[in-house]
């Protein structure tokens, strides 16, 4: 399973491959209906592991926002190139 959604990843990407950078405006009116069916393939997959293994997906994904705003502050870093971990 998880192979096939790292696999189903790089469909929207395909979409918009060889564009432009001027055209990349235009590729989500363009193919929307493609890259739509493309992320609905990635959402039945990642909802199928979620269900295999018994993940609470509203939960795990709260607490994963929440560890990331503690660990990546935004106005730590702000005006300087170090990173998020050498400051």
């Amino acid at each position: 399973m998880s192979i096939s959604i790292v696999l189903e990843n790089a469909g929207p990407a395909e979409r918009t491959q060889w564009t432009r950078d001027t055209g990349l405006a235009q590729v989500p009116r363009v193919r929307r209906p493609l890259i739509e069916q493309e992320v609905a393939d990635i959402v039945v997959l990642l909802k199928y592991l979620v269900a295999d293994r018994g993940i609470e997906l509203e939960q795990t994904v709260a607490d994963k926002l929440r560890g990331d705003a503690e660990r990546y502050r935004v106005a730590k870093p702000r005006g300087t190139m170090k990173k998020y971990n050498e400051l």
